[in-house]
């Protein structure tokens, strides 16, 4: 167990003995005594031994009892850890003396070293004669050590007796007591030290005085301190004693080869080596003869001799009659010893010091008598006891008592001879013996000593002349040395504390030089390789991402590698959102769980550990601590203060806003949330571009990425394309920001505290001009400001689009389930602008006129989801008005339809700046449960004024109760109505269960598993059945109800188990029995919810959850007042420290939902009837009314646009056309392209009363004259020209976009010039068809080559300037020509259909293929000819079929319909074929919702607001409804 400690003590050893310097060095370092004196330590105490207790101060002259010393701390094996131990009070009192023993008894004199005690080893806490009282020594041990088991060798022989190391050369005076071979390693190892330790104390010290004997003194303290507190591998008194057998030994020799003028240094030196050793025998020998061992008397004597001390015993100098004094007191000490070799050696000495150094004076006499004497006395009371008690034979006590008193008797008649006059024994003794010559002097003397005379001589002449000798010469010795072990003591701990000093300088040195850049570089290092192991995870895992997503693309039913047995989709909800914010596309789950262990736990077929939330243990401290005593009608509202307002209206300088050059303004950590995350990121704003950087250490895939597989969150968004920004709450904390864009992309950003302000006041710093201050306002401000309720109270909005409104205000968003959902409202135009037909041979006056009389028309049957509202047909003459071919492939003249007044066709549908909506939603409904629904009958109607909670007249009572007789003991909780929320996120995940990502959201509220199938949402009459049953139950509805028919069914068939009573199995939501379908029940749900009854009573249900109701009285009066943290203001986090706290805090307000904002202080007002509301529009008309609200007064005008006979294959008015504030009221742009690639920019004002005809048409000026005309660039494809469907307007009316030209280009043409600005070539065949989204972010082509491609358009200073070099996205999939498209940037949607019949769905963002549609009811397909896509993501197709051979058709209508060209070899051909036309309609997730075949061959399609417009080549207009 020693073999590597005593590998490194030899190496230490050497190296000491090889390099006589080393001992030097070693001796300079602070603290040296403690480092090497430990090293002996076998054992540490234990931890259960007691503590040593500090010393007191003396109080009194009397002698106090020894105090333990003070327990030193053990040596840190680790040199980068500080020592804990205490450093010691230097100024506290301590008794120091020496380290060998407690304090000296003056009454000891008479005391027996060789007493019957001494066998068994003494305590090293014995008294010593000649002590002074109140001088206990704190450095010595309270334990005994056992006597020494041998006699233990510190030669050196033995240690290096192996011959492994090279043998110095030492002199012969290195080496102290007797070798010995039989070493065990414990031996070796001591002797090792102890060596060591010699020669730095006595080598390694320089000096004989009295600091350098200090210095050498701390090994003596130490060991005495280490032995009363661990195990040493040998007893520190014989450690003590061969370090001073080694001291004499080296004194001796230095003596002896010491030149005459360090004669008196090395005097000095062996002057307090004597005092060391007399205080060590006197002290621990005491007790211990094993300590009086023969090499320290030889030593001693040996040293004396040397320095001829002895004559000096009672006259000389001070030090060597010290000296002589000190080895008179050792020599009697041996002799007083049982031990026959040691005391025969002695009494030799003594004898030879009487014989020839006479005591000259009396105390010495008297001194050496007294010990003698005292000796004597017990040696004859042993051998006359003995001798009396057994007759037999003397025992052996009695021999060597007999024989002692042979020793001492010679030595005492020495003395009294040598001594008779100092003694005074001519009159003190006259009976004595005669001393000299007589040889009965053995028995005579022993006879004498037992007389009254010696007796009386001893005790009164003897006896006190000794104890004053002692006082006099060894008490003062004490004292010296006593103060020396203080000093020792002193110095060693002013050398501990010196030491810790040191090593924490040299510990903060190392650690700030060496230690810390080594553990920052490894922590760096670490880092960067974690860092490297998780990109190259990361990076697997993306590149696995990406193949996933290139595969899916590949493998998809129109890919590539189009697998024969696809697998069964699976969907999930998209963020995507249309413009009256509704999220109602499905997108394919790629990465579907089926959560069948959720299910099986719930069924109790597994299980797993519930372990308690955080929010579960919160402690009621926490949420005190949190809340907030301010009033609410206090509490300040959420807006920018006046400063960061006016610091808005500075203008950015040029350099600031140049848009060639990028510039960062702003950098912010912040967390983007999403419904099924919170993503930690980096937001960064430029001069032109918002970033944020996700910064999650796992990436997953996202349906928008930077990427194109979409890995991660980050993203990339103009500043221009920034709509609205608006101050959101997350967790009730006044810290987010919720920013959309025009494309209807919405984030949702929190930040810390006092972050969020600034980097709002820099958004609306580098807004856009066209950016109002609106969102700069508070919520209460911005509906006061909007006029959104006046707009509702008059009917100018519905129900639905202010209930969204106000949510939003409200601060409701979607990507916040505790604040779910936010959506929003597009307005639109009144008017509307159609084309329908041109003008042919015959020269139309631009007056009105009255069409000739319409006849009779079979409507077209009405259909689930698609019917005809009113199918309005215009005939006309073929020789006079159009030809049959009219609407085949070509646009005609402009028509404009009005109610009531003859007029010129030509308005846009008009999509104004969407504005903020909201959606918190009652229930409106108490009839579930009628097999039809009487929306005339109030009684099928929920009660609004009243709370959820309480619609149940019967809960009223038990609620107000339950509210009177709450009351928190520590006054944290408020009281409240109701213990739970209309709107959380469990209420959210409860109805939308089946549609991921909730699913697998209510799986992890539900710790793993799905709830029990009896509290899921599996019909709607048990849900409202809930509500009326219990009180607790208050959710309300979420806006999906109202929009969104796919939550209601299972989908993905998920294990929702089954009913306990019925033992039904829970799949699709149970309808209601008046709805047949989903679809139907969203519809007749929307339409009680725009309902006269909820009309008339809407406004008390807003003053409950917006108005007034909401807090304070008027909310206690109602009923409506829900848990504390709920409210706004009501709790501060920031107040809570504690990280882990305010988390869990966190998460409660989070699981438990928040109230909206309180938008109204004061009752809202009531909505006008629906007769008040016409009255008032009759009586103001300002506004142009909607022509779907008269279809039965319709009336057609016509006006002339070209006089050449060419028709128009496009007639558009751009619907985002900048207009001046001058010039409001200005006229409209009206683009028009004719066949031969004529331009045309007319004027166009669609609605002014102040002119008869309600309308102004101005012709374009150039179109009139060659010179000024402007004609498209050709040349074009053979057998296309100019086609309408491969045109395309942006929206501002400043670019023109068109394909069908020969070389497979993508032109662009400044519409005001008619100048060609750029020409793209990607396609490898003909442009065919363009469509741009309403947005104007995106421009889509299809072309022959069966691809289509995504643009982005480019813009400079808020106006379009032309198309990027290259397309965002290039789309795949068709195996035929691309015919039609379709895009929907807010709903990431682009649609395309092809001539062999089919229509493919693809994702904008990321070119992903969502599903493929084939319209039924062909043979043989046909090409779509036209797609449409609605306000809601409604798709409309109208295709083609050949149904059966033989039937005749003329050339030209087959040619154009097949190949959309014409021929005129084949224009009077007959062809054989039958084709058939039909309209189907899908809804945005590619579900069949209905078809209707036509009678009449379309020319043009178009979908507005919830209508379809259909031309057809028969100059009839047919308009049918979108039943949504």
């Amino acid at each position: 167990m020693h073999l590597p400690l005593l590998c490194s003590d030899l190496q230490l050893f050497h190296l000491i003995y090889g390099q006589p310097d080393a001992v030097r060095l070693l001796a300079r370092q602070a603290g040296w005594q403690d480092v090497l004196t430990r090293l002996y330590v076998l054992e540490a105490a234990t931890a259960g031994s007691p503590a040593p207790a500090s010393p007191e101060p003396p109080t009194s002259p009397e002698p106090a009892p020894p105090k333990p010393p003070t327990e030193l701390p053990a040596e840190p094996s680790d040199v980068f850890l500080p020592s804990e131990a205490p450093c010691p009070d230097p100024d506290g009192f301590y008794h120091a003396l020496s380290p060998f023993c407690t304090p000296f008894d003056l009454g000891l004199e008479r005391a027996s070293v060789g007493s019957g005690n001494t066998t068994g080893g003494g305590s090293s806490g014995t008294l010593t004669p000649a002590s002074q009282p109140g001088t206990p020594s704190p450095l010595d041990g309270p334990r005994p050590f056992p006597a020494a088991p041998g006699r233990h060798s510190s030669s050196l022989s033995n240690v290096l007796e192996d011959g492994s190391l090279p043998e110095p050369i030492i002199s012969g005076d290195d080496s102290s007591n007797t070798s010995n071979p039989q070493q065990t390693s414990e031996e070796e190892l001591c002797n090792l030290l102890t060596n060591v330790l010699f020669s730095v104390t006595w080598r390694g010290v320089e000096g004989s005085d009295e600091a350098a004997w200090r210095e050498r003194g701390q090994v003596f303290s130490v060991l005495t301190q280490l032995g009363a507190s661990a195990t040493l591998v040998r007893p520190p008194d014989c450690i003590k004693r061969s370090l001073l057998e080694m001291m004499l030994e080296s004194a001796l020799t230095d003596i002896k080869e010491a030149p005459v003028g360090v004669l008196a240094s090395l005097t000095q030196q062996a002057l307090w080596l004597l005092r060391l050793l007399q205080d060590f025998l006197c002290a621990e020998g005491h007790g211990n003869q094993e300590l009086w061992s023969e090499k320290l008397f030889e030593g001693v004597c040996s040293l004396l001799d040397r320095l001829e001390a002895w004559p000096h015993l009672a006259n000389g100098t001070a030090d060597l009659r010290e000296m002589a004094q000190i080895g008179l007191q050792l020599i009697l000490g041996y002799i007083l010893l049982e031990d026959p070799q040691l005391h025969a050696q002695a009494y030799v000495k003594l004898h030879m010091l009487l014989q020839t150094v006479v005591p000259a004076r009396r105390e010495e006499a008297c001194y050496v008598l007294s010990k003698l004497e005292a000796a004597l006395g017990r040696a004859l009371n042993t051998s006359s006891s003995e001798s009396a008690t057994d007759e037999a034979g003397p025992p052996p006590a009695a021999a060597a008592a007999t024989e002692r008193c042979s020793w001492l008797v010679p030595l005492v008649r020495t003395l009294l001879d040598r001594a008779y006059e100092p003694l005074g024994l001519q009159w003190g003794l006259p009976s004595l013996p005669p001393t000299n010559g007589s040889p009965t002097f053995f028995e005579d003397f022993q006879a004498f000593c037992a007389t009254p005379e010696w007796r009386h001589f001893i005790d009164k002449q003897v006896q006190p002349t000794m104890s004053q000798f002692e006082m006099d010469t060894y008490a003062k010795s004490h004292d010296l040395m006593s103060g020396f072990w203080n000093a020792c003591y002193d110095m060693l701990m002013s050398s501990g504390q010196r030491r810790q000093r040191e090593r924490a300088q040299s510990r903060r040195a190392f650690q700030e030089l060496v230690l810390e850049p080594a553990q920052r570089r490894a922590r760096l290092e670490g880092l960067r390789y974690s860092a490297a192991l998780k990109q190259r995870a990361a990076q697997h895992s993306t590149a696995l991402l990406h193949w996933g997503a290139l595969w899916r693309q590949l493998s998809s039913p129109c890919g590539a590698w189009a697998l024969r047995d696809p697998p069964t989709p699976h969907w999930k909800l998209s963020s995507a959102e249309t413009y009256s914010r509704m999220r109602l596309k499905l997108v394919p789950n790629h990465h579907f769980d089926p959560h069948l262990e959720a299910s099986a736990l719930r069924d109790n077929l597994g299980e797993v550990p519930l372990t308690p939330t955080e929010e579960a243990s919160l402690p009621l401290a926490v949420t005190k601590e949190a809340k907030v005593s301010t009033p609410p009608e206090d509490l300040q509202e959420d807006q920018l203060s006046e400063e960061e307002l006016a610091a808005l209206e500075t203008p950015m300088e040029a350099a600031e806003l140049d848009e060639q050059r990028e510039k960062l303004v702003l950098s912010a950590e912040c967390q983007l949330v999403t419904v099924v995350s919170v993503v930690p990121g980096l937001l960064e704003i430029t001069t032109q571009n918002v970033y944020f950087y996700d910064g999650s250490t796992e990436r997953v895939e996202t349906e928008e990425g930077a990427s194109a597989a979409g890995i991660g969150y980050d993203f990339r968004r103009p500043l221009a394309q920034l709509r609205e920004v608006h101050l959101r709450r997350f967790n009730l904390r006044r810290s987010a920001l919720e920013l959309f864009f025009i494309d209807q992309a919405n984030y949702f950003i929190n930040f810390p505290c006092k972050v969020r302000n600034q980097v709002y006041s820099w958004l609306l710093h580098l807004r856009p001009h066209s950016q109002g201050y609106l969102s700069s306002r508070s919520p209460q401000e911005m509906l006061r400001a909007s006029g959104l309720t006046q707009k509702w109270v008059h009917r100018e909005i519905s129900n639905f689009e202010y209930l969204m409104q106000l949510n939003t205000i409200a601060g409701r968003t979607y990507n916040d389930l505790s604040q779910y959902p936010v959506c929003r409202y597009l307005p639109v135009g009144q008017a509307l602008s159609l084309v329908l037909g041109r003008c042919a041979n015959e020269d139309l006056a631009s007056v009105p006129c009255q069409p000739p009389e319409v006849p009779s028309l079979t409507p077209f049957p009405s259909l689930p989801g698609l019917c005809s509202r009113k199918s309005v047909l215009l005939p006309c003459d073929p020789s006079k008005w159009c030809s049959p071919n009219l609407w085949a492939g070509s646009v005609p003249a402009f028509l404009r339809v009005k109610p009531g007044q003859g007029g010129l066709v030509g308005h846009q549908c008009s999509h104004a700046a969407p504005a903020r909506v909201g959606g918190q939603f009652p229930w409106v409904l108490q009839d579930y449960v009628s097999p039809t629904l009487d929306l005339s009958n109030p009684a099928v109607f929920r009660d609004l004024s009243k709370p959820i909670g309480v619609v149940n007249p019967k809960h009223a009572q038990l609620v107000r109760e339950k509210y009177e007789s709450f009351e928190d003991p520590a006054g944290t909780i408020d009281k409240f109505h109701y213990g739970t929320h209309y709107s959380n996120a469990a209420g959210v995940m409860h109805y939308l269960i089946r549609v991921e990502p909730f699913t697998s959201l209510h799986v992890q509220l539900q710790s793993g598993r799905f709830d029990c199938s009896d509290r899921q949402f599996h019909s709607v009459a048990a849900a409202w059945q809930a509500r009326l049953e219990s009180p607790a139950d208050v959710k309300e509805l979420i806006p999906e109800f109202f929009y969104f028919p796919d939550f209601l069914e299972n989908q993905n068939g998920f294990d929702l188990g089954c009913l306990q009573l019925t033992n039904e199995k829970v799949g699709d939501v149970v309808l209601p029995p008046w709805a047949s379908s989903p679809e139907d029940f969203i519809q007749q749900h929307r339409q009680a919810l725009e309902s006269e009854y909820v009309s008339a009573h809407l406004h008390e249900w807003i003053d409950l959850i917006f108005g007034y109701k909401q807090r304070g009285p008027a909310a206690e009066e109602a009923l409506n007042v829900f848990y504390y943290c709920t409210y706004e203001g009501a709790v501060d986090l920031d107040h809570v420290t504690d990280e882990r706290e305010r988390k869990a805090l966190e998460g409660i307000i989070s699981n438990f939902g928040q109230t909206p904002c309180q938008l109204l202080k004061e009752p809202h007002p009531t909505r006008l009837s629906a007769e008040e509301a016409a009255l008032r529009l009759a009586r103001l008309d300002t506004n142009s009314p909607s022509i779907f609200q008269h279809l039965d007064q319709l009336k057609a005008f016509f006006a002339e646009v070209i006089s050449d006979g060419v028709p128009l294959v496009l007639a558009l008015v751009p619907h985002r056309q900048p207009h001046s504030f001058i010039t409001q009221g200005s006229p409209d742009l009206l683009v028009t392209v004719s066949a031969n690639g004529l331009l045309g920019t007319h004027s166009w004002l669609p609605y002014d009363r102040n002119i008869s005809n309600y309308f102004s048409f101005s012709k374009d000026s150039t179109m009139g004259s060659h010179k000024t005309q402007r004609l498209l660039s050709g040349p074009w494809a053979p057998g296309s020209g100019v086609s309408g469907q491969a045109l395309a307007v942006a929206p501002d009316g400043k670019l023109l976009f068109s394909g069908g030209h020969w070389d497979g280009s993508l032109r662009v043409t400044a519409l005001s010039r008619g100048k060609l600005l750029s020409q793209l070539s990607r396609h490898l065949d003909v442009v065919t068809c363009l469509a741009l989204d309403t947005c104007g972010i995106y421009l889509i082509s299809g072309s022959r080559d069966t691809t289509c491609m995504v643009w982005r358009l480019l813009h400079q200073g808020g106006l379009s300037v032309g198309l990027a070099p290259k397309p965002v996205q290039v789309l795949y999939g068709h195996g035929a020509a691309v015919s039609c498209v379709a895009i929907s940037t807010e709903l990431d949607m682009a649609v395309s259909g092809s001539e062999d019949g089919t229509v493919i769905i693809h994702t904008v963002r990321r070119g992903q293929f969502v599903a493929a549609l084939q319209p039924p009811g062909a043979t043989f397909s046909g090409p779509v000819s036209y797609l449409a896509l609605g306000s809601e993501g409604q798709i409309v197709v109208q295709s083609s079929a050949w149904e059966r051979p033989g039937a005749q058709v003329w050339g030209r209508s087959a040619q154009q319909q097949w190949r959309g060209s014409w021929d005129p070899v084949l224009a009077d051909t007959p062809c054989f074929v039958q084709v058939t036309y039909s309209l189907h309609l899908y809804s945005v997730n590619g579900k069949l919702r209905a078809s209707l075949p036509l009678a009449e061959q379309p020319t043009a399609l178009m979908v507005t607001e919830d209508f379809v417009l259909l031309g057809t080549a028969q100059c009839a207009l047919h308009i049918l409804q979108l039943n949504t």
